[in-house]
């Protein structure tokens, strides 16, 4: 008897209505991988069956949701990596482990107030307090020793910077 029914279970393995609901109980389950691929062979399998416009379309279904979730992935990477780099930044203007020509973009036509917001009260001023100087707060382009870098203020905004060992003034 055992025998008779597990023969009678292999038959009804194999007739299309037990791969359909197969796949079905596949997506029901959250399995959307398998069930894609259980739908697909459905239609590989079956294909004069009535469900197999039924099975093309939860195909093209797990497809677009497949799709939205690589693209939700690919964006959450994006993000992450976006948040990695300006924390990474974040960490070198603290500790004024940037050149000047990392550090030019970054305080570009910045106002006195927000470079002091970036990078503290400088060490000292000059030209009546429009040409400042932080200290060790550049890494020299060469060396990549620690350095002075200078900001240079025209207008009440960051107009230029330059450090110790760089001969010119990185500007507009």
């Amino acid at each position: 008897r055992v025998d008779d029914l597990t023969a009678e279970v292999e038959r009804l393995k194999k007739q299309d209505t037990y791969a359909f609901t197969e796949a079905g109980r596949l997506l029901d389950s959250g399995d959307i991988s398998g069930a894609l691929r259980a739908y697909t062979a459905f239609v590989r399998d079956f294909p004069s069956s009535l469900q197999v416009s039924a099975a093309k379309t939860q195909i093209s279904q797990i497809e677009q949701r497949l799709d939205a979730q690589r693209r939700e992935a690919a964006a959450l990477t994006e993000r992450q990596r976006e948040e990695r780099e300006q924390k990474e930044l974040a960490d070198r203007v603290r500790t004024g482990n940037l050149t000047p020509y990392q550090w030019w973009p970054i305080l570009r036509g910045k106002s006195m107030a927000e470079v002091k917001a970036v990078l503290g009260a400088p060490g000292y001023t000059t030209n009546d307090d429009l040409d400042w100087t932080y200290y060790e707060m550049a890494v020299a382009p060469n060396s990549g020793k620690k350095e002075w870098l200078n900001v240079f203020f025209r207008g009440g905004v960051v107009k230029g910077v330059s450090s110790q060992s760089l001969n010119n003034i990185i500007q507009d």
